[in-house]
């Protein structure tokens, strides 16, 4: 692993360190999103996650590929369309946005933000060693970090945020699987 993705992973991690540290999480992140939910927003936000992120992982698996990019841009936009829709269900079960919402968000300004940093940091080894490719694979490798920074705020603070408003409970768990290993998940439970 190269420095770059070392030091996007120990500030992803430090940011997730310090985020329950901060106290309130309405007060830190905002109020839960306002209005009515739409199963097509969610779904469109969904597509626009799973979009980029499947044309980041077919970059970065071999950038001189356009099928390959091709076929993650059509796996993912299909992936985050799912997402999407299922998170969609779940907020107009409970008849307003709520943790969908949050995660769609959240995802979406994190990949925002990591394809920034990314871009400069690419731009940095252009300036630095001339190396043109870095800016493409550093870009893609912060979107992918921010959406999954995105996602472990979203993880944190969607729950507490949305258990003040009285919606959908959001907790990471570990299951095991049929050979006794346990893998990391998302756990859902409400109140009747």
């Amino acid at each position: 692993m190269n420095k770059i993705v070392k030091s996007v992973i120990v500030v992803m991690c430090a940011c997730l360190l310090i985020f329950p540290a901060v106290g309130n999480a309405i007060e830190f992140f905002g109020a839960n999103p306002v209005g009515t939910p739409s199963v097509l927003y969610y779904a469109r936000d969904g597509v626009i996650v799973g979009l980029v992120s499947g044309v980041s992982v077919g970059y970065l698996q071999n950038q001189n590929d356009a099928k390959m990019m091709a076929d993650g841009a059509i796996i993912g936009t299909l992936l985050g369309m799912a997402g999407g829709i299922v998170l969609g269900v779940i907020d107009v079960d409970n008849g307003k946005k709520g943790i969908g919402a949050i995660i769609l968000r959240d995802m979406n300004l994190g990949g925002g933000i990591g394809i920034i940093a990314g871009t400069l940091i690419g731009g940095l080894d252009v300036i630095n060693n001339n190396k043109w490719e870095s800016v493409g694979k550093d870009a893609a490798t912060g979107y992918l970090a921010g959406v999954v920074l995105g996602l472990g705020i979203a993880v944190y603070e969607g729950p507490i945020i949305a258990q003040r408003y009285g919606s959908l409970d959001v907790k990471p768990v570990f299951i095991a699987d049929s050979r006794n290993t346990l893998c990391p998940g998302l756990g859902f439970s409400k109140n009747f």
